[in-house]
This record gives C-alpha cells, sequence and structure tokens, in this order.
C-alpha cells in the first residue's frame, strides 16, 4: 500500500518505473512537503521572469526618457548661466 500525505496517495516516478516510499517514519512526508514547496517556489520564480521580461521595454524606453530629460535640463540651465570671459592659459 502506497504512503499517503495529507489523505494523498504519494509515489516518485523513476523513469518508467514508480518506487513506492515506506510507509511510516518521519522522512518521507518531509521529503514530500519538500518537494510541493520547491515545485512551489519554481512556479512563483516562473512568474517572476514572465512579469520582468514583460516589464523590460518599459523600464528601458523610461530610462532614455530621463536620460533625454536629463540632457536637456543641463543644457537649459548651462545656457542660463552668463558667458564668462576667461583668459588665456598661454604664456607665450
Amino acid at each position: 500500500m502506497p504512503a499517503s500525505w495529507l489523505g494523498q496517495p504519494v509515489t516518485r516516478e523513476t523513469g518508467t518505473r514508480s518506487i513506492e516510499p515506506v510507509t511510516g517514519g518521519i522522512i518521507n512526508p518531509l521529503v514530500y512537503e519538500h518537494r510541493s514547496v520547491r515545485a512551489q517556489l519554481a512556479s512563483m520564480l516562473d512568474r517572476l521572469i514572465t512579469l520582468l521580461d514583460a516589464s523590460d521595454a518599459g523600464v528601458r524606453e523610461a530610462a532614455v526618457q530621463y536620460r533625454n530629460s536629463d540632457r536637456a535640463t543641463a543644457g537649459r540651465l548651462d545656457d542660463s548661466y552668463p558667458v564668462v570671459q576667461r583668459p588665456s592659459l598661454r604664456t607665450s
């Protein structure tokens, strides 16, 4: 009879054959709970990758807009300063 975790049968598929875990014990429930948590974590990470891929273009576009805005603002600020005559550094 297969082991169960929360009333569900538990088996481990290995290639084309199925290995039934030993009924009882403390390790089997922990192993299968770990597998479940690992699967949930992998699913969340896959979703995160999807979200990051989807936001990539928007973030890049925002960076370009900020860069252009910063350059334009810096240019306007530079143009607002009075022209200052500077002495020549050449001595000859």
